[in-house]
């Protein structure tokens, strides 16, 4: 979340001060991989939570902290609707 700001203020810093292209070739790439991650670990937490969803919530209860009010509207909430007419 902070890579952008902290990837400027190391490139105004130490790559504009020193004229240095290495720094500036090092920072991009470290700021490459970690946006990368980033995104490899947010994908990898919504494949978890979209598992751990709310269809196992009723049986589950207890694991997930859910009340059993809450569940009971969530299911109703996910239940289809008929058109009428």
């Amino acid at each position: 979340m902070l890579t952008g700001p902290l990837y400027m203020l190391q490139v105004y810093d130490r790559v504009l001060g020193s004229r240095s292209e290495e720094t500036l070739i090092a920072l991009s790439i470290l700021v490459a991989f970690l946006c990368g991650m980033m995104g490899l670990l947010d994908y990898a937490r919504g494949r978890i939570m979209g598992r751990a969803g709310p269809g196992r919530c009723f049986k589950r209860r207890w694991i997930i902290g859910c009340s059993t009010q809450w569940c009971a509207g969530l299911q109703l909430a996910m239940t289809p609707r008929r058109r009428l007419g």
